[in-house]
């Protein structure tokens, strides 16, 4: 189950879904530049109003938060003029409008952001205070440019906040996510973005380059999802080669708002040691509302071991084995990490059967000459998952979990992750949750924490680790 498309009505209505669509999509480039706002910058005195049409600010996520409040300030008066919530993407596009009394935008904008939990309660204070006026600017010159091709492994994230000139007659789209930050792009990605006011639908779509001096490419993966701010595809990129993608925002009679600038990202440029396989603890994503497109709820983050992501949000142990040799075996690693059960249990799959499928993942794993290191089954916590997935396991889960984590620690390398993740009544820790199913950042620390000590201390001579004296 992929539970983060499953979220309805966390005081806004908010669904994430998606569905098949094909259609075109030009390949562009932003020539975008950040400058401070200055009258040669902008070819505007500071008093006169502004040439905005929008800006687009994003933000890193802050561990637990489920939602956002955005606050912009006059720094002359110390009014706000604008206080939204609500927000649940990591990022916003404020135009004109927004602001009380309809205020132009100016150098003496600042903006501050704070994390809203489950409750819409504020999870500390706002963070220091930006310029709202600074940052890359669009004009009229940027869309539909040849994008020259990116050498760069992958795309880095840009925080900058976008400045829209009024004259822009496509506005860009602001892609979110850490791809970059991450050792490899993972099997299967989540692309994410800020929304757009007005949009009623995207298409992401995914190229390949065939040859990258004829800039000659084919078209691997394009869908249109409804309102709203990611994207979890069901194509596996495990074959090597240079990529890129796009975002476009559609309006409810199909006309394009905004168009993201194109970014890039690269599969089998380096070797790879580790593959982790499994569902969506091991994909990443957390709080409900972050997509595993963000660092901070990927438990492969605080591993200290670079690795492939192979997990797959809603996964269960029979498709693991299916897609095995796809996903894992076209990356021929040393070692495979496997995190899988907890869908089968929850739904009533007994502990044998999934036994059955763990076995043969093994089997596959030492016929194709890897070391396969389980990771044992985490608990649920049923009250949680009942009011915020809308779904509660079945009865007998925690027994037929003990069933598996036992055969688990019988088998040569395991890593015990669950333990420190259960409370005394034997389910998921309640600080360590939001929707019961899912560990949050604590939890996910310490998964990625675990395996990479086990990882280290094990295999220091397939990971290039000086062993530590005794």
């Amino acid at each position: 189950m992929k539970s983060y498309s499953l979220l309805k009505k966390l005081g806004k209505n908010l669904i994430i879904c998606c569905c098949g669509l094909v259609l075109s999509m030009p390949m562009v480039k932003a020539q975008a530049v950040t400058k401070p706002l200055t009258p040669q910058g902008v070819g505007t005195q500071q008093e006169e109003p502004s040439p905005f049409s929008g800006i687009i600010l994003s933000w890193k996520p802050i561990p637990g938060a489920v939602s956002y409040e955005l606050r912009v300030v006059n720094t002359t008066n110390k009014q706000v003029v604008l206080d939204k919530r609500d927000i649940y993407a990591t990022g916003f596009e404020v135009r004109p409008g927004d602001l009380n009394n309809k205020e132009e935008f100016s150098r003496d904008l600042q903006w501050e952001i704070r994390g809203l939990d489950i409750n819409h309660e504020p999870l500390g204070e706002f963070s220091a205070g930006k310029p709202l006026v600074e940052g890359r600017y669009f004009n009229r010159y940027w869309e539909g440019m040849t994008a020259d091709i990116d050498k760069s492994s992958i795309t880095p994230q840009v925080l900058d906040n976008y400045l829209v000139e009024k004259d822009v007659v496509i506005p860009p789209l602001k892609l979110t996510g850490d791809f970059a930050s991450m050792d490899y792009m993972p099997v299967y990605p989540v692309f994410s973005w800020v929304k757009v006011p007005g949009a009623t639908k995207y298409i992401i779509t995914v190229k390949k380059y065939l040859d990258p001096e004829k800039r000659t490419f084919e078209t691997v993966s394009e869908h249109q999802v409804d309102d709203t701010y990611d994207y979890y595809g069901d194509k596996s990129f495990a074959t090597p080669g240079n990529y890129f993608y796009s975002v476009k925002a559609l309006d409810d009679k199909n006309e394009k708002l905004a168009e993201s600038p194109v970014a890039y990202f690269q599969i089998g440029n380096k070797p790879v040691k580790v593959v982790a396989l499994g569902d969506s603890i091991t994909h990443g994503g957390g709080a409900i509302s972050t997509p595993p497109s963000a660092l901070v709820y990927n438990w492969e983050t605080y591993a200290g071991v670079p690795m492939v992501n192979a997990g797959y949000s809603g996964d269960i142990t029979r498709k693991m084995v299916n897609r095995f040799n796809q996903d894992v075996l076209a990356f021929h690693p040393q070692i495979v990490v496997i995190m899988g059960g907890v869908n089968d249990l929850r739904a009533g799959t007994k502990a044998p059967e999934v036994i059955a499928n763990l076995s043969k993942l093994q089997d596959m794993a030492n016929a194709a000459g890897m070391i396969p290191v389980f990771l044992t089954v985490t608990p649920m916590r049923p009250d949680l998952m009942e009011k915020y997935l809308h779904t509660t396991p079945v009865a007998d889960w925690s027994e037929q979990t003990f069933l598996v984590n036992n055969w688990i620690k019988q088998q040569p390398h395991y890593v015990e992750v669950s333990m420190p993740l259960t409370d005394i009544q034997g389910l998921l820790r309640a600080e360590m949750t939001t929707d019961g199913l899912h560990p949050d950042y604590e939890g996910k620390k310490i998964i990625g924490e675990r395996v990479g000590k086990y990882l280290k201390e094990n295999f220091p001579y397939i990971l290039g680790e000086t062993p530590k004296e005794k």
